[in-house]
C-alpha cells in the first residue's frame, strides 16, 4: 500500500496542514514533480502493510514555494522531483491460514 495514502487516512488534526497538500480523492501528494509544463505525482512509497506501520512522513512542499524559481530543478531544489520519506515501525504479521 502507499505510505502517504494510508497515513493520511489514520492521522487526525496534527496532520491537517499536510493534508492540504494531498489529493482529496487518493490521499497521495498533489505533486512530486513540477516543471514548466507539468505538475503531478510520479513518485510513491509502497510498503507491506501486514508487517509495517507508517510512523511519520516528511512534510510535503507547497507549489508556491517551488514556483519561486519557475520549476524544478532550481537553485533551492536540486532535483526535478521533491523528496518523499516515510518512517516505519514493525508490527506483528497477520497470520495466514
Amino acid at each position: 500500500v502507499s505510505a502517504y495514502s494510508s497515513f493520511a487516512r489514520t492521522v487526525g488534526l496534527p496532520f491537517e496542514q499536510h493534508k492540504r497538500r494531498l489529493d482529496g480523492g487518493t490521499n497521495e501528494p498533489l505533486f512530486t514533480s513540477v516543471t514548466r509544463d507539468f505538475v503531478g505525482t510520479l513518485d510513491y512509497i509502497f510498503y507491506t502493510a501486514d508487517s509495517l506501520v507508517v510512523d511519520s512522513l516528511l512534510e510535503l512542499l507547497d507549489e508556491e514555494s517551488l514556483r519561486k524559481d519557475t520549476a524544478l530543478p532550481s537553485p533551492g531544489w536540486s532535483s526535478d522531483h521533491i523528496a518523499l520519506l516515510a518512517g516505519f515501525r514493525c508490527c506483528k504479521s497477520k497470520s495466514r491460514h
